[in-house]
């Protein structure tokens, strides 16, 4: 109950934002363009048969991005992120967060991309998914709540498993921080390092023919260093193995003389 009313106090006091960011003007003529739009798919429903392609449908109808859909669709994103990660208690009855990497990798990733899409930071990627690009002032105060929330809910929930459940708190969340070293976090930084790159360099990549030639270049001069070595690699186990072979004929050969 404390995490529903956390988010219904976050998607309404967003919503509040970003109708105030848009004005009374740019309301009224989205609230116009989307009743005409309703009508069309309403329509357009009545007069298709059983199996008819619903997603064609909703494409054929035009679409206006608009600042209050694309701050609903940032927060209600980021409140199913926060409720997968707040809700999995991980020991002692699955693994840990540091354990399962792929939870942990796809939360980061929902998240670093929740934060790309509301920072615009890559404006066409905005565009691609016909969510606009948020004013300074709009964007900050979003991904404030945001991540306040974020963070609230977990400390909420933390608190009432504390006060209820303090066997399962423990089992929960202090036995795997006692255990928990720094070296453990080493590979998950390195892969959150190489993702956030990623993120970052594809996009950049992307935009120019001469920067696709050059990272496929590099790419396939890394792929074959990469093949040499482990060439190498194979070698050398294959002289030890023998190594070892000629090692083991001599001393059966002396043992039978």
């Amino acid at each position: 109950m404390a995490q529903v009313a956390v988010h219904l106090y976050v998607l309404v006091k967003a919503m509040d934002l970003a109708k105030t960011a848009m004005g009374d003007a740019a309301l009224e003529q989205l609230y116009e363009f989307e009743r005409n739009r309703d009508e069309k798919l309403n329509k357009m429903m009545d007069e298709s048969g059983f199996g008819d392609d619903i997603f064609s449908m909703f494409k054929s109808v035009p679409y206006q991005p608009n600042l209050l859909n694309t701050v609903m669709f940032l927060v209600k994103s980021s409140q199913q992120v926060a409720v997968l990660v707040v809700n999995y208690k991980g020991r002692p009855w699955m693994q840990g967060y540091l354990e399962n990497r792929a939870l942990f990798l796809s939360a980061f990733l929902c998240g670093a991309g929740l934060f790309i899409l509301a920072s615009g930071i890559i404006p066409p990627l905005n565009h691609f998914l016909e969510l606009m690009v948020l004013p300074d002032d709009l964007r900050n105060r979003v991904l404030g709540m945001l991540l306040a929330s974020t963070v609230g809910i977990f400390i909420l929930d933390r608190i009432i498993l504390a006060v209820f459940a303090p066997k399962v708190f423990y089992a929960s969340t202090i036995k795997p921080l006692l255990s928990t070293k720094p070296k453990d976090f080493i590979p998950l930084f390195k892969t959150m390092l190489y993702v956030s790159g990623g993120l970052f360099i594809v996009p950049i990549v992307l935009s120019s023919p001469l920067l696709m030639i050059g990272a496929f270049w590099a790419y396939r001069k890394y792929k074959a260093m990469r093949e040499q070595k482990e060439q190498e690699q194979l070698m050398k186990i294959d002289a030890q193995r023998a190594k070892q072979d000629d090692t083991s004929k001599s001393s059966n050969k002396s043992t039978l003389e």
